[in-house]
């Protein structure tokens, strides 16, 4: 399991099917990799660090005498890729999350201040071969009282519906139950299938129905999966 540091809704889930997994199965070998070790805290049955020379094949041409590069970009600082002649940054401290608005029932991209796990990463990605400097556009006391330590898990801040989907056909009934390895809040988790039980997902005891079993297939928040196959 690789970018477990990131603790994305999909890593979160896929963790905790793998850990009974590997409970029951003594021949499966389970390597988890991830840039910071605090994200992962004792869950983890094995660490190995991400190889730097796997990923030297992907490194950007280089620019041609006298000139000067300047990439634009959100998240590349946070990506394992190694983009040569980078000696600068500017951190602006801000970055885009995706967040579910439960009164409109969608997620939407928000800007957020960055953690300050984020705000480390921004700084060492300049001159990863040589000198560099990264300059912060914020003061050192909102890094230390405003910045979180590390982002907010997506399990606590995104849609769920697809997430209890899936565990329901996995035929995982007691979700509240269910070894998150950043449990979402129980209400959130009651909420979901409510959602689920009122489009005919989930019937009245929390399993799935003909038509939870038909949208489980669909890659597409559950109203849409109900939408298309009502067409049909």
């Amino acid at each position: 399991m690789d970018e477990a540091h990131k603790s994305s809704l999909s890593t979160d889930v896929l963790f905790e099917i793998l850990k009974k997994v590997v409970a029951q199965r003594r021949d499966f070998k389970l390597i988890v990799t991830s840039v910071t070790l605090n994200a992962l805290e004792a869950a983890c049955y094995a660490l190995a660090e991400r190889i730097e020379q796997l990923i030297s094949s992907t490194r950007k041409g280089k620019v041609e005498d006298g000139a000067h590069k300047c990439i634009v970009a959100n998240n590349i600082v946070e990506t394992y890729l190694t983009v040569d002649g980078i000696f600068y940054v500017i951190d602006t401290g801000y970055g885009k999350m995706k967040v579910y608005n439960p009164k409109m029932g969608m997620d939407a991209l928000q800007v957020f201040l960055a953690s300050r796990v984020v705000a480390d990463q921004h700084a060492g990605r300049a001159g990863r071969i040589g000198p560099d400097t990264c300059y912060r556009l914020y003061t050192e006391s909102s890094y230390l009282n405003e910045m979180l330590p590390t982002p907010v898990p997506e399990t606590q801040r995104t849609n769920l519906g697809n997430v209890v989907l899936l565990l329901k056909s996995l035929k995982i009934d007691n979700l509240l139950d269910f070894d998150f390895m950043d449990p979402p809040p129980q209400e959130n988790i009651l909420n979901f299938m409510y959602q689920l039980w009122v489009i005919g997902a989930l019937n009245n005891v929390g399993g799935l129905t003909d038509m939870g079993w038909k949208m489980v297939k669909f890659p597409l928040d559950p109203p849409l999966a109900k939408m298309l196959l009502t067409d049909e």
